[in-house]
């Protein structure tokens, strides 16, 4: 019916990209951005299509036109630094993060991902820092409760180690993600002299699942 509009061309390459079928996905942003050049959307729906299948140097550059263009997209900024982080540019990636952080101060996901970048350049201290924000704002952010736990340097209180056994039994959590709260859990009881709570806890987990 509207065979010009290029919003529906940039939203069927997302649910394309849901399918899997990235090729169509691509040519889907390609046809938005032939009818708009200079459309952001269009730019970062094709970053979403090369980043998912593996394209990481062509989604840094989509992604990178969609900020040029709207420098204002929380989303772009966030999947530009995912990009930044992935490829080892921490420096660039710690920018955005904040970037994000200044306009959205709750955001659980970049304070995670802040503290991964401060971790791999060797600024553990802040890295915790992070991880801990994260916490604060997400108590079911399982990420960073097992960065958190497994750092060697923190103490979970006893509500802290509660919390991980309940959010290990939720159906909500993926069994992958009950694996490493259980270890997370493990972690913290041996280095506080609790280790047989640690294998019964790990073992009742297990065996639910």
């Amino acid at each position: 019916l509207r065979p010009d509009n290029a919003l529906v061309y940039c939203n069927l390459a997302t649910l394309l990209t849901v399918l899997n079928r990235f090729e169509d996905a691509e040519i889907a942003c390609r046809a938005a951005l032939q009818l708009q050049p200079n459309l952001a959307k269009a730019f970062h729906s094709l970053g979403v299509v090369q980043s998912t299948s593996g394209k990481l140097d062509e989604a840094e550059e989509s992604f990178k036109q969609a900020y040029y263009l709207n420098p204002l997209n929380d989303q772009t900024i966030t999947n530009l630094a995912s990009i930044y982080s992935t490829r080892m540019k921490f420096d660039e990636a710690i920018c955005l993060f904040q970037q994000v952080l200044k306009k959205n101060p709750f955001s659980a996901d970049a304070y995670f991902n802040l503290g991964v970048c401060f971790s791999e350049k060797g600024n553990m201290e802040e890295a915790l820092n992070c991880f801990e924000a994260a916490v604060e704002i997400d108590p079911d952010n399982v990420d960073a409760y097992y960065a958190l736990a497994t750092s060697g340097k923190i103490i979970l209180k006893a509500e802290q180690l509660q919390h991980l056994g309940i959010l290990s039994k939720s159906p909500s959590v993926s069994d992958e993600n009950a694996i490493k709260l259980n270890f997370a859990f493990a972690w913290q009881a041996e280095k506080q002299g609790l280790l047989a709570p640690a294998i019964t806890f790990c073992t009742e987990g297990n065996a639910k699942r």
